[in-house]
Parts: C-alpha cells; structure tokens; sequence
C-alpha cells in the first residue's frame, strides 16, 4: 500500500516536472529585467472601458470629475478609479511566452477581462486577462492585437474583477456643508424646521421657537455628508415596495444659493434601509442603523444647557441639603477655598469637581416644559440647591437638583435652573457629583491630641451584671 502511494506521488512529480521542462521553462523572458504592461501618465486618462463576461462599465472624465456612462449614467466614485488606473500603471510584465500557437491555452481566445484606456485621442493597447498560470502566482496577459503572452502578478486581475457599483459613486448626498442655512425633517405628523440665524446661530423655527443644541445640528449633517450605499435599484417604477411611495421621514437640507437637498427614508428589509434622494431615481440601500441617527424628534435638538459659566467667574459656592444643612465655600481673588463657619479642612479637588460639572452643566433630555407640579419630578423640596456668586457677589446661577421613583420604579434624576421653565433629567452620575455628602468637600475636624474617648453614662444600662464581673475576676485571680 505505501509503495503503491510512492509511486503515485513520483508519477505525479514526474508529470509537472515534464510540464515544466517541455512547456514553462523553454519560454524564457525575451528581454532582461521586469517592465510594465502599459506606460502612461495616470493624470492623462480621460477615459476608461471595463469589460468582463456578461458586464461591462464605461466611465468618462469630465471637468467635474468622473461620470459612468455605463450601465447607468451617474456619478463614479474617485478613490476606486484612482485605484483602478494605479492597478494598470502598476502592472508588470514578468515574462514573455513564445511561440505561443493556441491563446485558448491561456485563456486568451475569450478573455476574462479587458481594460481598455484613452488618453484624450490616443488609445492604448487593450490589456487581457486569461487563467491563472499553474504555478508561481502569476496570470496570463496579453496586449489586444498581440498574440505574445506574457505573464503577471496574479493580483492586477484581481484588483480589477469590478462591477459597476464597486465604480459607482455611494455619497447620497452631496451640498457644501458651509452653505447649509436651513434643515427640515418632515414627518406625517408635523415638521420641525431648523434655520441658521444671522449671527450663524442654529434656531428651532417650527413648530416652536427653542433654542439649539448646536452640536446636534452639526452631527445631523455629518450624518448626511456620511452615508454611503451599499447597494443600488435603478428600475422601481413603483415605490411602494420600498416604503417611500409615502415616506415616513423625509430631511430637506436648504443651501444658501436656493438649491435644495433632500432624501426619503423608506423601510427596512434584511438589514438595510431603502432611502432616495431628490436628484435621481435611483434607490439606495445604506445601512439600518443610519435610521436611529437621521430620525430624530424636536427634544433632541433643543438646547439642555442648565448652566454655562466661566469656573473662574466663581467666587463662593452655598449649598443646601435636602435636610437643611448648609455649606459656604469662598474663593475670594483666585485663593483656596474655605468654608467660613467650620472648622475642619475643605477637599479642594472635590469641590473643583463640583465647579467643573455645575459650570457647564447640561441635561440628556427634556423631563418637563413649565411644569406644574415640582413635586412629582423631586424638585419640592429639592434633594441639594447650589448657588453660584462672582466674585462682586452677583448670581452666576442657582440649581436645584432631585430624584424621583416612576411608575415602572425607576429612579430618575433631574434638575432646574432657578428662572427657567424647563425640568432636565440628569444621568445619575452626574447627579451623584452634585449631591456628594457635604464631609467629602470639607472634612470633619480632627480630635484633640490626648483627648480621652467618650465615657459611657453610667446610668445607662448594658446588660451586665458588675456583681457577675466581679465574682468572675475573683475567680480568676485565685486560678
């Protein structure tokens, strides 16, 4: 049995050495050194046909860039052409076949791909590529018109084995997010608009006025610029299918010259989201999660801020617990914080902690608009009020902050400014810096050295009997 598989083994060396001798090896390189398939400057191409079995893609250089002429007539996408075109101005010759008789042999009679390249009017030869060579990682090539073959790397086929939508522009989008001035999301049950006022400040317009977060704006638009498809339908002459024949959110992103942008959010199907933008008809499946970041609701946009001061604006801090307590702290001239009145030592990097999250103070959400009853938010009586004082005494701010227990017994956490009408929630914390025990920012005083510990009262009882520990010492002493 081990001499039959020997001998297997050896026939089969055998075969591919003859193969090597009698058919590779005769076929040496008819020039020294490695050149490459086509010399051209990559900057000079103005037009590129890709061509594989059953396919093929056009694409066109223009003043504004790239366009696919073919299967469809769209924008193209840069990067992938810039690496298309650096794929055939890297391709090597490594060696060159002779007398070839048969370019079936190699895959040649029927190419599996062929590039062709025009640099303004001039044409270059057609690079085509055939099969896999048996050994050495290398492909068959040769030059249309040309029955030499050659080989190279087998990496140039792979590098350019490209459907159309690998060259397809994938932005959905496209507006200078500088011109930007107006945002609208549009929805069955109202729109909320958003619009840049002069001074370059984000404002909600409709359907109330509020101020804006600013950096959810920017996000939303990052958002936009960002989405890249992972798939295209061109032909969907009914759109039902794809949920935007009535579609549940649509964004319009205004631009300062009129110009408008926008795209419908259709529905889901296998992990996608099928969306359509205004300057085609074409559908494009992005990813599901781009859902989550795009359809947002007013309270998302609107301003959380409670407090925004300069720490150093802070000269005197005085806090209220829910029990009464009170704690000065004073910063007069930049110095360290004391709290006048008490005796022990303050923690100033506790209470700086303190400062920096009470100076920029900000809620996650909308708790409440004027809200009528305090107490069921836990802010009457508040768990700590916290006011803050320049340094010539004026109010910087004042914050009172609670809990409360919901109906599903959740604890949530909010706050208010004194003078506004709108409740925050706070996450816990941030709640917990707030109303950190008044001993961790100043310390209780230290005892006296030599001070005697307390002395029990002697008329309270504790449950000995000083008659059983005598008679026990007693004892003791007589063993």
């Amino acid at each position: 049995m081990h001499l039959r598989n020997t001998l297997l083994l050896a026939l089969l060396c055998a075969a591919l050495g003859g193969y090597l001798y009698f058919v590779e090896l005769p076929r040496e390189p008819n020039s020294e050194g490695i050149q490459n398939a086509l010399d051209f400057d990559v900057a000079n191409v103005t037009h590129i046909e890709l061509e594989h079995p059953g396919r093929k893609v056009v694409l066109e250089r223009t003043e504004d860039g790239w366009t696919m002429l073919e299967p469809v007539e769209d924008l193209a996408d840069e990067r992938a052409i810039d690496n298309l075109l650096e794929a055939a101005h890297g391709c090597q010759i490594t060696r060159t076949l002779d007398a070839v008789d048969n370019l079936a042999t190699f895959g040649l009679d029927h190419a599996s791909a062929t590039l062709r390249l025009r640099l303004g009017d001039q044409e270059l030869p057609a690079l085509r590529i055939g099969k896999n060579a048996p050994v050495g990682g290398s492909t068959y090539l040769n030059r249309e018109g040309d029955e030499t073959v050659h080989l190279t790397p087998s990496t140039f086929a792979t590098r350019i084995d490209l459907k159309s939508n690998d060259l397809r522009d994938k932005r959905v989008l496209r507006f200078d997010q500088g011109a930007v001035q107006s945002i609208t999301l549009a929805r069955p049950s109202g729109d909320i608009t958003l619009a840049m006022d002069d001074s370059g400040i984000w404002k909600i317009t409709a359907p109330t006025a509020h101020d804006v977060d600013q950096s959810t704006v920017t996000s939303l638009l990052s958002t936009l610029l960002s989405i890249r498809a992972t798939n295209f339908i061109d032909e969907a002459p009914d759109l039902r299918p794809y949920g935007l024949d009535k579609p549940a959110l649509r964004i319009k992103v205004g631009l300062a010259d009129g110009v408008a942008a926008s795209i419908d959010i259709g529905n889901e199907r296998q992990g996608k989201l099928r969306i359509r933008s205004n300057r085609g008809a074409t559908i494009y499946e992005v990813a599901s999660w781009l859902r989550e970041n795009l359809d947002q609701d007013l309270n998302h946009f609107r301003d959380k801020s409670i407090c925004n001061f300069a720490p150093d604006d802070l000269a005197e801090l005085r806090i209220t617990t829910e029990g009464g307590e009170t704690l000065n702290l004073s910063s007069r001239d930049g110095g360290d914080w004391v709290a006048p009145g008490r005796d022990g030592n303050v923690n100033g990097e506790a209470v700086q902690e303190l400062i920096r999250e009470l100076a920029a103070l900000q809620g996650f959400e909308i708790a409440a608009d004027s809200p009528d009853d305090l107490v069921a938010l836990g802010l009457e009586p508040p768990k700590r009020t916290i006011e803050a004082l320049s340094q010539d005494g004026a109010a910087l701010a004042t914050v009172v902050i609670g809990s409360h227990t919901t109906v599903g017994a959740q604890t949530e956490y909010t706050a208010m400014r004194q003078g506004a009408d709108v409740v925050m929630h706070l996450r816990e914390f941030v709640f917990d810096r707030l109303n950190r025990p008044i001993v961790e920012l100043v310390s209780l005083p230290a005892a006296s050295e030599g001070s005697a510990p307390p002395v029990p009262d002697s008329g309270a009882g504790d449950g000995v009997d000083e008659n059983t520990l005598d008679d026990t010492a007693a004892a003791s002493e007589q063993g």
